[in-house]
């Protein structure tokens, strides 16, 4: 059960995290931040959306560390003019970048990479893995599912008017149940 609650915690961050905001073409994000007076500022941001391949599992981590496999699951929604929506950002909501720019930025170990991170601040001894899949790009660790409807604008902190997050968490999981086997995640056999 512990693996499993890796897996839906993941999910939940990248769902909430959403996408690069930047033209596939490009290999550039433009990422929009607010600097501590308040002002806007962009800064591009080098995004590595090449075909994606596994890390090799350092001897670090083969030899006593941590390693986790890791599943993502994309959750895009298809919009509808006749549900009620949260504002103009909620009614369609889409990734942006490819699968691949995801796969490498959370599973890759190059410089800025998620794994690069870990590696530095567990000394070598954690790393994040791509789980076995079979939707999009096998086995590199991504799930996209559609959901109907309009982004739910899930409760927040400083927004009471949101929706709860599990019925579309629960639908999510359905939905790429086909492409992985979740019984893998399940430690201690109780579902």
């Amino acid at each position: 059960m512990k693996r499993l609650t890796y897996l839906i915690f993941l999910m939940f961050i990248v769902a909430a995290i959403n996408s690069c905001n930047y033209d596939q073409a490009e290999e550039f994000a433009i990422v929009t931040g607010i600097v501590e007076d308040g002002t806007e500022t962009n800064i591009v941001v080098q995004e590595d959306c090449t075909t994606f391949s596994a890390p090799s599992v350092p001897s670090t981590v083969s030899s006593g560390g941590l390693k986790i496999n890791l599943i993502i699951i994309q959750i895009t929604f298809e919009g509808s003019i006749n549900q009620e929506s949260y504002g103009d950002p909620f009614a369609h909501q889409s990734f942006k970048s490819e699968t691949s720019c995801w796969a490498n930025k959370i599973f890759g170990s190059n410089s800025g990479q998620l794994n690069e991170f870990w590696q530095e601040v567990s000394y070598g001894k954690f790393m994040v893995y791509p789980a076995e899949e079979t939707h999009g790009t096998s086995n590199d660790g991504i799930i996209t599912v559609s959901l109907s409807g309009n982004h739910p604008n899930f409760v927040v902190p400083g927004k009471p008017n949101g929706k709860d997050a599990a019925p579309w968490f629960k639908d999510a999981l359905g939905k790429a149940d086909p492409y992985i086997d979740f019984s893998a995640y399940d430690a201690d056999s109780d579902g």
